[in-house]
């Protein structure tokens, strides 16, 4: 028995869909999990390389020391800052000795430095002793001289020079010693710091010793 088909029946090839055959072979991709994702807490880090590669970073990660923490410092830092503090305070230290040095010299020499004596030394006219006055006039030392008995003759001797900073903050002193040629007449001594300069007296008059 045949069957006729008719043509209306089957349907024309413009109707049908293009649909593209696949390949006989199809490319398959592997992707690989990120090494953070598959890591554990405990597993130390990989360079996703073979294992051997990654044997040697884990062995190198072990044998690395520890960090060490930010409280554990050098001991030459706290001996440095003990040296410098120790500088400091001796540098306040001085300043504070110089500053009560010179209040006391001020106290007790004035400004300009001046110190006075009595004394007799052989240039007097009467029971009167002779006054000096010995000040320290911006450096130079000056010995005023009232005669005992006369003090309208006064006379005025030129010390040394004292060089050096506050040179005119030096404070004097005067002294009257016996004089090697006359019994009855004293020498003049003056000395500042350990320096002592001599005067002679002769003629009536005192005469600086150069040295």
């Amino acid at each position: 028995m045949q069957t006729t088909m008719k043509t209306s029946e089957i349907t024309p090839q413009s109707a049908l869909r293009h649909r593209p055959i696949a390949p006989a072979t199809e490319e398959v991709r592997f992707v690989q999990p990120r090494a953070s994702l598959t890591r554990t807490k405990h597993e130390p880090h990989t360079t996703g390389g073979p294992p051997a590669v990654n044997k040697l970073t884990k062995t190198r990660q072990l044998q690395q020391p520890p960090a060490r923490p930010l409280s554990a410092m050098h001991w030459s830092l706290p001996a440095g800052l003990a040296m410098l503090g120790m500088l400091v305070v001796f540098w306040l230290g001085q300043m504070a000795i110089n500053w009560c040095t010179t209040a006391y010299d001020d106290m007790l020499y004035g400004r300009p430095r001046t110190v006075q004596a009595d004394a007799f030394v052989g240039h007097e006219s009467g029971q009167t002793p002779s006054h000096f006055i010995a000040l320290n006039d911006h450096g130079r030392i000056e010995i005023i001289e009232f005669l005992g008995g006369d003090p309208a003759h006064s006379r005025i001797f030129m010390g040394p020079q004292i060089w050096g900073d506050n040179a005119d903050l030096v404070p004097i002193n005067i002294s009257f010693v016996p004089s090697a040629t006359n019994s009855k007449q004293k020498d003049m001594e003056i000395s500042f710091h350990s320096t002592h300069v001599l005067f002679h007296n002769e003629k009536g008059t005192f005469t600086m010793q150069n040295n």
